[in-house]
């Protein structure tokens, strides 16, 4: 199995995991963003020996504007939560070797920050070790760093790079609150 399959079957693994825990909280949660489209890889699709990445996912991947830029669809959240009066998208995040930081794609951090300002929407990248950080966390932060897509391994595409300290937990920000 190549890498990429590997982190993708992780990535789903945990969005699906993440999904289930969201829910013992009190949270409804769906499937949003690229994994709801058709012919998209997902963990059934990879398990099953279903379809390879039809159409809509090579546009995703290839598709730039008349500047260059490729489309933000690409790097949408994985999950819609809500509970009450509470609404929120979820990046799940997986972490392939251990690291101090928190690293996301540059585009993603873009694209979540964009979601938060102009759709009035909160934005969470969520990673299993249970650490939480929100597109704010970046914004102005002297300890964030880029690294380059020349640097980074695998995708190529250039990461923004967060010390973990800043993190909150997952059950602080998600957890059941009512004491129930």
């Amino acid at each position: 199995m190549s890498e990429h399959v590997a982190r993708l079957e992780d990535g789903v693994a945990w969005e699906i995991k993440l999904a289930q825990k969201l829910e013992r909280w009190g949270w409804a949660t769906a499937p949003f963003g690229t994994a709801t489209l058709p012919g998209v890889v997902s963990l059934g699709r990879l398990r099953d020996g279903g379809p390879p990445p039809g159409t809509l996912y090579r546009a995703l991947q290839t598709f730039r504007d008349p500047l260059g830029f490729p489309s933000g669809l690409r790097w949408m959240p994985d999950i819609i939560a809500g509970r009450r009066d509470q609404l929120c998208l979820i990046d799940a995040k997986t972490e392939r070797r251990p690291s101090p930081n928190y690293a996301i794609e540059y585009q993603a951090l873009q694209v979540g920050r964009t979601i938060v300002e102009y759709l009035k929407t909160p934005v969470f990248y969520v990673w299993e070790d249970g650490g939480v950080l929100a597109p704010a966390a970046f914004v102005d932060n002297d300890d964030m760093r880029v690294l380059p897509g020349a640097e980074s391994k695998g995708s190529r595409t250039p990461f923004a790079l967060l010390p973990k300290r800043y993190a909150a937990l997952a059950t602080d920000v998600f957890g059941d609150h009512t004491g129930g």
